[in-house]
């Protein structure tokens, strides 16, 4: 009975005599654990009895033989406040059973969360480009703040997302600052996006920002939308040039497209106009009888800015006469 004894005694040195969780967070659940080992070869009971603040997982348990067990106390305060209380720790049965007194302090603050400001303007964005910018959310209390993130939707219908944010929930310690980077992918041509977030802050404020961005598209565009070959004799041919411009800083694809090929033919139907530049595109009229031909072409580039559409028709009517 003396070397239990004298086991039990070795536990509760093992107990701290004062917990102090210092600043903690309003609504927040805050822990802290320690170790108590049962050296003997016979379980140990043990319970700890505190009032509603502060919570214990072994409010009444029993270590097995020869081994060691982690304490956890929790408390989760709904209010500021400065809370002072007393827990007792009892190893032992009925037979033999020595206390201890804990000492558990906290002072519980409101988290507050700021941003440096509410609306991020990316500016015009070429389509098929993203553009970034950072979001510093700063925490200047003694209390570390936990945050998530909701977009903000006026129906619950499924739309395209078009800003992505790299985390929407964190923790921010006390005197700190968190980064949320955002990324915006061009998609549609001459598209204005908008949205509005909501943080909120566990157990303290909520805020919104709002990000909107313009998204360009490629400035396309050709020097003749009228060709006419006049008077070309027959079983001979005759041709003209056209340039396509594209006034952008990114290159796009382009295409033409008609019905008659026999008669007109194109040196390039298809390519890449190179940004702020152009390519020239020869076009030779070929007649096979004594008519007057017409042709109406379509040239298709890739994110013009004319349609709301990832790829768009812009037209190019040239008409061809022979006399």
């Amino acid at each position: 009975m003396e070397e239990i004894s004298k086991v039990y005694s070795r536990i509760l040195d093992s107990i701290p005599k004062e917990i102090d969780f210092g600043f903690i967070p309003v609504k927040n659940e805050t822990k802290q654990t320690f170790i108590i080992e049962n050296t003997l070869k016979t379980p140990v009971p043990i319970s700890i009895e505190s009032n509603e603040l502060f919570k214990f997982n072994c409010e009444k348990t029993v270590i097995p033989r020869l081994s060691r067990f982690e304490v956890i106390v929790s408390c989760n305060p709904k209010t500021a406040n400065v809370s002072i209380g007393n827990a007792l720790a009892i190893i032992g049965d009925d037979k033999e059973r020595i206390s201890k007194v804990i000492k558990i302090s906290f002072i519980s603050k409101y988290p507050y969360v700021k941003i440096q400001k509410s609306i991020f303007d990316f500016g015009n964005v070429l389509v098929g480009k993203n553009e970034e910018t950072e979001i510093i959310l700063g925490n200047h209390e003694k209390v570390p703040a936990s945050f998530f993130i909701k977009r903000k939707r006026l129906n619950d219908s499924k739309t395209h997302e078009e800003f992505f944010l790299s985390d929407w929930f964190g923790v921010i310690p006390p005197n700190t600052q968190f980064k949320i980077t955002v990324r915006f992918n061009a998609n549609y041509p001459n598209h204005l996006s908008y949205e509005t977030y909501e943080i909120f802050t566990r157990g303290g404020n909520s805020i919104r920002f709002s990000c909107i961005a313009n998204s360009l598209g490629i400035r396309t565009n050709i020097n003749e939308k009228f060709l006419n070959f006049q008077s070309v004799e027959l079983n001979t041919n005759k041709t003209r040039m056209i340039r396509v411009f594209n006034e952008s800083h990114e290159p796009t694809n382009f295409q033409f497209f008609y019905n008659n090929e026999g008669v007109f033919e194109f040196d390039q139907l298809q390519g890449v106009i190179p940004s702020n530049s152009n390519v020239r595109i020869r076009i030779t009229f070929k007649p096979i009888e004594t008519i007057i031909y017409y042709e109406r072409i379509f040239c298709l580039t890739k994110n013009h800015f004319l349609f709301v559409k990832k790829n768009l028709f812009f037209y190019i009517f040239l008409n061809f006469y022979f006399f």
